[in-house]
């Protein structure tokens, strides 16, 4: 017997036609359900466990997270927790990675060891509070991990000795600073430090460059979208006198060690300013009763 008879029929029961028009629509069905699964949005991730659930200030230890659905290809990122989006970092204290962008949120690298486990590295320089995780599949949220960590207050330091040593020269010190611009608008040649008391020592400002319009982007998410939102800032380039003593080696300002990259902080009765110091030079000795 013929698989095809006379009479078109496959095996003597089904028309040809209909045999390949079902063959056809088999392989359509497959493809379609094989594109499915392929293109498909994967589901959300969810965490149903942060140990450890509290962090020290300043403790750098991963979190390990527990719970379903870990994919690499997600983004992490730190926020703190309330009712509005609040800033993890001052993007006027804390420079951002490209020294440009200005963001409300805080990316932690994450280590995927399976869906179901994960390795958090979260910032070491976190403020005390509470603390949401946010899930990214590019700039779409798509999960989110409420209070799921807190960071408490770390020891205080010991008083520093370096403030009651006098200092003994001057340093000319370059500084960047990003403030608003009402801000840079206050700043003028010859502002001098408000100190404490029991640290006489005070930088002045002997020279400020240009002032360089910038924008801060804010990053807002409302739980289905991510919004930018741009503010205005500030860079403005400034030479500082400023009195420093040897201690160790390191050249200090009111226990604040000068030397290019670490932080400056500069107050005034009128303004405060936070920057990176570019470069030092430490040109001289004070002369003696030279003012403070």
């Amino acid at each position: 017997m013929s698989v095809i008879d006379d009479r078109g029929r496959v095996l003597g029961r089904i028309n040809a036609v209909d045999a390949a028009a079902v063959v056809v629509l088999g392989a359509l069905a497959a493809l379609a359900y094989s594109g499915y699964r392929v293109f498909a949005l994967p589901p959300p991730p969810e965490v149903t466990i942060v140990e450890p659930p509290s962090l020290r200030e300043g403790q750098s230890i991963p979190l390990r997270l527990g719970g379903r659905h870990f994919l690499p290809l997600l983004r992490v990122f730190v926020r703190r927790s309330g009712s509005s989006p609040a800033l993890a970092h001052d993007p006027f204290v804390h420079k951002p990675g490209d020294a440009f962008t200005l963001v409300n949120t805080t990316r932690a690298p994450w280590d995927v060891e399976s869906p179901d486990v994960a390795l958090l590295h979260v910032p070491d320089d976190l403020a005390p509070g509470s603390y949401d995780l946010l899930f990214f599949n590019e700039t779409r949220e798509v999960a989110r991990r409420t209070a799921a960590f807190t960071v408490t207050p770390g020891p205080q330091p010991p008083p520093s000795t370096a403030t009651d040593i006098r200092a003994d020269h001057d340093a000319s010190v370059a500084v960047r600073f990003v403030c608003r611009p009402e801000v840079a608008a206050a700043v003028a040649v010859g502002d001098q430090e408000r100190v404490a008391d029991g640290q006489p020592a005070r930088a002045r400002i002997v020279s400020v460059g240009a002032r360089r319009d910038a924008a801060s982007h804010a990053t807002i998410s409302d739980g289905a979208r991510a919004l930018r939102v741009d503010e205005p800032a500030v860079t403005l380039d400034a030479v500082l006198e400023v009195p420093v003593a040897n201690v160790d080696g390191d050249w200090m300002h009111n226990g604040a060690p000068m030397k290019a990259g670490a932080v400056l902080t500069f107050e005034t009765s009128a303004y405060k300013l936070r920057g990176w110091i570019l470069a030092v030079s430490v040109a001289r000795a004070r002369r003696a009763g030279s003012p403070d």
